[in-house]
């Protein structure tokens, strides 16, 4: 006979993604989270394109497509005009981060192929503008120091959260007056409150037995009628080097070794008090406090922007109003479809990490729950409308089984998804 899994901890998460540097939504989630209480999520995972970057796609193409080594050189006019032009994507970009972490939750984001390159720590600085003959950098493919590359923009320098805009802090009421909206919402934090970290390629633990592994950008859409056909180009990547880094990452999670350890930091403690409040309420509902086998596989939960191809979530309809010029294309990735649809995610075996949920954004029309086989893909919506998604895990007794090794329970499941419009 089947083993009940006993409930002991868990864990609620809010999924929201391309917020397009609109505020008014953000403003929604802090008077939500206060009202929440014990009901409100215990961190923030934001799926990307939190500002509005407009991409020199045509020079990134001439890369892309081989036709140069180098984008082509602009005029002083237009450089400058692109200068000004990123630094605005930087400061929109550290401003809607400022407002998520006032939240006084745990945030934790990847960029979307609308944030600001700075934002992708492993990008090829060939497709950055004007690369110079610098010293190789560490990390990245070619012989250029990003740092050198920000600072020939006079826009600043690489901040620990990724983005590379600072400005020296205002000291007088005239200076604060044209300081960027985020630098004044900074002014009004108080000791409290929350904390974002760029997550792109890394691994970071939630809790025991619990990984998100997360990789931002985009790939090219397609149309669906004609997968060979290119509705708009991908940034920063194509369908190789997205599958290659994903992989990587799903591999790296059957080790336990994180990157950052966000249980540590700030959840631990959270999920106590949690549990306790949950007990003295409704009584005690967990099992045996058992610990976890060293062996037991971890849990995943995998972010993305852009999500698998060939499901509901990623696949957006245009033109609706005229059913001449209707379209349909495919906003998703067909390599992280078949990565998804693999065997050794579908059915792991042995101690190979399982796939609990797969989360992303991108897709603004197709907010929702689908299924990839076992792994549940959820598409939150558009924050910039006020769409977001509430997960709730729940965390099983250790090496909780049914009778058929096959069909392992895992330490951690998605318990519910619930989809929200901010009022």
């Amino acid at each position: 006979m089947a083993t009940t899994p006993s409930w002991k901890h868990t864990l609620r998460i809010l999924v929201a993604g391309d917020v397009h540097a609109r505020l008014d939504g953000v403003a929604k989630l802090q008077a939500a989270v206060r009202k929440w209480n014990w009901n409100a999520p215990d961190m923030v995972l934001l799926c990307g394109d939190l500002a509005n970057a407009d991409h020199d796609l045509s020079q990134i193409r001439a890369v892309l497509l081989g036709n140069q080594t180098t984008p082509p050189k602009k005029s002083a006019s237009a450089e400058s005009a692109e200068a000004k032009r990123r630094a605005q994507d930087e400061t929109d970009f550290n401003m809607v981060l400022d407002a998520f972490e006032e939240t006084r939750l745990p945030v934790l984001y990847i960029p979307g192929n609308h944030d600001p390159r700075s934002a992708f720590p492993d990008l090829d600085p060939a497709l950055l503008p004007e690369p110079s003959s610098l010293p190789p950098h560490q990390g990245f493919k070619s012989a250029q120091d990003p740092k050198a590359y920000v600072r020939s923009l006079n826009v600043g320098k690489r901040s620990p959260r990724g983005a590379i805009a600072t400005y020296a802090t205002p000291t007088t009421r005239s200076e604060w007056d044209g300081a960027p909206m985020w630098q004044k919402l900074k002014k009004l934090k108080q000791g409290s409150a929350g904390a974002s970290e760029n997550v792109h390629g890394k691994i970071v633990r939630l809790a025991p037995k619990l990984l998100l592994a997360s990789y931002g950008g985009s790939v090219p859409q397609t149309m669906h009628d004609n997968p060979a056909r290119k509705a708009h180009l991908g940034f920063p990547y194509d369908e190789s080097a997205h599958s290659n880094a994903i992989n990587s990452l799903l591999a790296r999670t059957q080790s336990g070794a994180v990157d950052s350890d966000l249980y540590e930091k700030h959840l631990a403690t959270r999920l106590d008090k949690k549990k306790a409040h949950v007990t003295k309420s409704w009584g005690n509902r967990s099992g045996p406090e058992t610990n976890a086998p060293e062996n037991e596989p971890e849990c995943v939960i995998l972010m993305t922007h852009c999500g698998p191809a060939g499901v509901g979530t990623t696949h957006t309809h245009l033109n609706l109003s005229d059913p001449a010029k209707l379209q349909s294309i495919e906003t998703g990735s067909h390599s992280l479809r078949k990565i998804l649809t693999s065997s050794s995610v579908q059915t792991p075996t042995g101690d190979a990490p399982s796939v609990i949920a797969a989360i992303h954004g991108h897709a603004h029309f197709s907010q929702g729950l689908a299924h990839l086989g076992t792994v549940p893909v959820i598409n939150a919506g558009p924050m910039r409308d006020g769409y977001v998604a509430m997960l709730t895990l729940i965390e099983n007794s250790a090496g909780s089984k049914t009778k058929f090794d096959a069909f392992r329970v895992p330490r951690w499941t998605l318990g519910g998804t619930q989809f929200m419009k901010l009022d």
